[in-house]
């Protein structure tokens, strides 16, 4: 499998990896080679900084829709999140509660701070800009 890195500027930062399967066919009367790329899926970063919230496409095979699940990652060497692995998330209140308290110690300690700001700013979680908020606020605490 190959990466293809392609970085599309948006409002916000936007780098989309996309994850490729290529078929190579030799004509044996032409001697010639062909290639044809199908990606099976991409990466888009909405969020970045101590925790980064992607958005993931992917496809299971040739035939098959492309799905969408959001995840969370930290890039941090501290540990910060399930140890470098990716959460996966739904976009709602009790991922946001599972996220800040469950996860680290370190998340957990503001997590008080996080359900004030997302109740102060009325905050729906059930939108992508809403965790978009909620991650961007929580990289600027110290």
């Amino acid at each position: 499998m190959n990466r293809i890195f392609i970085f599309i500027p948006f409002f916000l930062t936007c780098a989309i990896i996309v994850n490729a399967q290529t078929d190579s066919s030799v004509s044996t009367a032409k001697k010639s080679q062909s290639t044809t790329v199908s990606p099976t899926s991409f990466e888009s970063s909405l969020v970045q900084g101590k925790l980064a919230l992607l958005k993931v496409f992917t496809k299971e095979g040739a035939n098959s829709e492309f799905s969408l699940v959001y995840k969370v990652v930290s890039y941090s060497n501290t540990g910060l999140l399930n140890n470098g692995n990716p959460v996966s998330i739904r976009l709602n209140q009790q991922s946001l509660d599972s996220l800040f308290t469950r996860t680290s110690p370190e998340l957990s300690a503001k997590s008080a701070s996080i359900k004030k700001y997302v109740l102060d700013n009325k905050i729906s979680l059930t939108e992508e800009k809403g965790w978009i908020s909620v991650l961007s606020y929580f990289n600027k605490l110290n």
